[in-house]
């Protein structure tokens, strides 16, 4: 039986308590387990609304969510977790849950915080509102906090801890924080320390019962030279792994072992190679400790995460923080010794070069030369490095630092929370800047972009590469340099989705995206694009991964491969009725659903996901709980009233006479009820579309807002949670919609309205009360200033945050109620 350890049931115990944690523990200790445990119990004892549904677990490294992906999903599997509750992958690499779903979702920080600027990655524009309210409501774990850049991704964090204050749950995790650094930061953010206090031996510590910890035996040497071929077989051990900042240089490296010992067992991982390449070194590094004479080259995607043991480390300087975690990677298990050698890295002219940390600003270049200093101490060079010495390396190098970002803190944690309230309130991509200041953007390889299916409709569905601009400038000046004749270098994309048809106002309408060629090198940064392709002969792709020159005559490098696990994008529709799509809405809002096939999620009710933040949030203001659920069903009742517009049906109803004309079998045959969606298979219909001619059935969102706000002002009137619900009917396709056109109810229009709120579960006594839509109108009156009004100021922020928890709510009931449909037929 895995017994819980020490400080794991001081971390169960302090979140049963109530307080959010920041919890310090060396590599290998396990926290990981003392940060979901907790959550864990609590869904298996508390009900639905007393804590958040959802675990965004939030690692800075690609490589670090796959291992942890990976470990969780064994642990679900042993341990027989509900379905509900096995793990899922966002990363730009494996967008298996863009809209983030699944209740235990394993990411980048980067995700997370995009998500909650409203500009989440691998979703079209027009979800931009779709994600930040799962940011609100989910238990938030920060994982290797230490590794955040501070002044963007770091403060960016805290900032969001700071506006979520009160509703959303958290913990921070390191095993290299400063003494300054955590001591103030949990004073700042009210969190619980989960951590030895300065100086406490090891064997009296709350690590006390880690026993790896307790007998692992470590010797560092500093070496002043550059990491090189020569020194990793003078000094390789029977197993080694080495460690380079940059992977040009790791390639580098590995290219000049193999040419002067070929037979040599040696591996090479980084972040630019294939998902496939990359399994067959991980299955590689499965038996590395079994192996008795092997050699791993990689970059910093082994900092963290990676569960392997070696008996000699080569590293290049680096943050102290990083080396430590680097150094985790030798004698991990119990009773093992190692040697960790550390290298200082030059340029061209000799000086010591720290890219990329460098590029973070002065300051880290500053950490990695106290870093440099500190391990020339006697303290450290040559001898055992326990964690008590350990943490005198974090003090010394990182100690500085850490104390002036805290000394003005909560003024920089204030100006950054500004940033976000604006970026609400108008989006604006370069506010992505704020995660990361040269933030990686995706490169994907084909030969015609615009041409290829995927590519041109879900590119997402592709594998790619993380590169930053400056370094896709340069390659694209040195291609450009070398008159390589090339249909184009590289092509850039916006992200801005275009229509297919006319239904892209429904949550599943086509759209598809337009490659532009890249003309100079300035376009990389100010031409707007978010993704990038490369052509498959400007660069290579071998043993060694991607790599930025171009290839061979008739050596292509091999295109993106779609991800095995998805299959490219369709959709399709069967008609439903106006009152059976309000029941589809409201069975996803309160039913479970059981995953049918492999790719599908299994989904707790959509209630559940809103209860957490709506009570929680309601406390924080003042408002009914109640009242807010009440307004939550009227939402989804009448987010649809627009589509009683005379012109809508009219419309559907002759496409629907045109589709059986041509003697396909519609779902819905009695042509005398209003429908909500017609039957439609872009893949086999299109050319029947394209004979359909119907005079436009016009939008629908923004009027179904201003048909129906005088019932919700009968329900509520708190004038902070209506404009949330209008706007977020409004909304519930796009983010900007605010033109409203004219409307002209059917006939009996009120009796299929009244009939969609019974089935949302209103009685009838609480139906007799409410007013009847507007029969009528020309063009919005009030919906359109309700909609200004709830841009977010720095006064009344928290107010916003009720519309994007009723919009992501009514979002994700829309998406999921064909599902329920298609149950019960």
């Amino acid at each position: 039986m895995n017994t819980r350890r020490l400080f794991q049931q001081m971390a169960l115990d302090a979140f049963a308590d109530g307080h959010n944690l920041i919890i310090q523990a060396p590599a290998g200790a396990g926290k990981t387990r003392a940060a979901i445990e907790p959550i864990l119990k609590g869904w298996s004892k508390e009900s639905y609304d007393s804590l958040p549904q959802k675990i965004l677990y939030a690692a800075p490294l690609r490589a670090l969510v796959n291992d942890i992906a990976r470990a969780q999903s064994q642990n679900a599997s042993q341990k027989s977790w509900r379905p509900y509750w096995h793990p899922r992958i966002q990363t730009g690499e494996q967008p298996d849950d863009p809209r983030l779903e699944s209740q235990f979702i394993v990411t980048t920080v980067d995700q997370v915080l995009a998500s909650a600027l409203t500009l989440p990655y691998g979703l079209p524009r027009r979800q931009d509102n779709l994600n930040l309210g799962a940011v609100l409501g989910s238990y938030l774990v920060f994982d290797e906090f230490h590794l955040y850049p501070q002044q963007e991704m770091m403060l960016t964090v805290l900032a969001l801890l700071k506006l979520f204050e009160g509703v959303c749950r958290f913990t921070l995790m390191s095993a290299t924080f400063s003494q300054v650094f955590v001591r103030q930061l949990a004073d700042y953010l009210g969190a619980k320390t989960i951590m030895d206090e300065p100086g406490t031996p090891i064997d009296q510590g709350i690590f006390r019962d880690v026993s790896n910890i307790q007998t692992q035996c470590r010797t560092w040497q500093a070496h002043d030279a550059p990491l090189s071929a020569e020194a990793i077989l003078d000094l390789r051990g029977r197993r080694t792994l080495v460690v380079c900042n940059t992977v040009a240089r790791a390639q580098a490296l590995y290219h000049a072992v193999r040419q002067q010992q070929p037979r040599l067992n040696v591996r090479l991982l980084h972040a630019q190679f294939y998902r496939s390449d990359r399994q067959v070194i991980e299955a590689f590094l499965s038996g590395f400790e079994q192996q008795d004479d092997a050699l791993l080259i990689a970059t910093q995607v082994v900092e963290v995460g990676l569960d392997i043991s070696s008996d000699v480390l080569l590293t290049e300087c680096a943050t102290a923080s990083s080396l430590i975690q680097r150094a985790g990677r030798c004698a991990r298990r119990e009773d093992q010794s190692g040697r960790v050698h550390v290298f200082l890295p030059r340029d061209e002219a000799g000086q010591p070069d720290f890219t990329p940390y460098d590029q973070d600003g002065d300051d880290v270049r500053a950490i990695c030369e106290r870093t440099w200093e500190a391990l020339n101490d006697p303290r450290l060079q040559g001898q055992v490095v326990r964690t008590h010495d350990e943490q005198w390396l974090i003090e010394q190098a990182h100690g500085p630092s850490d104390a002036l970002f805290m000394r003005d803190l909560h003024i920089q944690v204030e100006q950054r929370m500004n940033d976000l309230i604006r970026n609400w309130a108008n989006r604006d991509d370069s506010v992505l800047g704020l995660i990361r200041k040269q933030g990686t953007v995706p490169l994907y390889v084909c030969a015609a972009p615009n041409d290829d299916p995927i590519m041109s409709r879900t590119p997402q569905q592709c594998e790619s590469f993380g590169f930053r601009r400056a370094r896709l400038a340069r390659f694209f000046n040195e291609v450009q340099e070398q008159g390589v004749d090339l249909p184009f270098v590289l092509c850039g994309c916006d992200g801005q989705a275009m229509a297919q048809d006319e239904d892209v106002e429904d949550e599943r309408g086509a759209t598809y995206y337009r490659w532009q060629p890249i003309r100079s090198s300035s376009d990389i940064y100010r031409g707007g694009y978010l993704w990038f392709v490369v052509h498959p002969q400007a660069v290579q792709y071998d043993e060694r991964g991607l790599i930025l020159a171009p290839s061979q005559v008739g050596q292509a490098a091999k295109p993106s491969p779609q991800m095995s696990q998805r299959t490219t994008a369709s959709y399709s529709y069967q008609s439903d009725t106006y009152v059976e799509h309000i029941g589809g809405l409201y069975r996803a809002y309160t039913n479970y659903r059981q995953a049918r096939y492999a790719d599908e999620l299994s989904r707790v009710p959509a209630l559940y996901e809103f209860a957490y933040p709506m009570r929680r949030l309601c406390q924080r203001l003042g408002k009914s709980y109640d009242e807010a659920e009440r307004l939550m069903r009227l939402i989804i009742a009448l987010h649809d009233v627009g589509k009683l517009n005379k012109p809508w049906q009219a419309w559907a109803q002759a496409w629907q006479a045109h589709y059986v004309a041509a003697e396909r079998l519609p779902r819905v045959t009695d042509p005398t009820v209003p429908l909500a969606h017609t039957d439609y298979d872009p893949r086999s219909d299109k050319p029947l579309r394209d004979q359909f001619k119907h005079a436009a059935r016009g939008p629908h969102a923004v009027e179904s807002a201003e048909a129906c706000y005088k019932l919700l002002l009968s329900v509520s009137q708190d004038k902070d949670l209506v404009r949330a619900a209008l706007v977020a009917i409004m909304h519930h396709h796009a983010p900007d919609a605010d033109s409203c056109g004219s409307f002209q109810a059917i006939d009996r229009a009120a009796d299929y309205v009244d009939e969609a709120l019974r089935v949302c579960g209103f009685s009838e006594a609480e139906r007799c009360t409410l007013p009847s839509i507007q029969a009528s109108f020309s063009r919005s009156s009030i919906v359109g200033k309700w909609a200004r009004d709830i841009q977010p100021m720095r006064g009344n922020y928290a107010a916003v945050l009720f519309y994007y928890v009723f919009v992501r709510t009514l979002r994700l009931c829309d998406q999921r109620s064909s599902n329920f449909l298609e149950s019960e037929g």
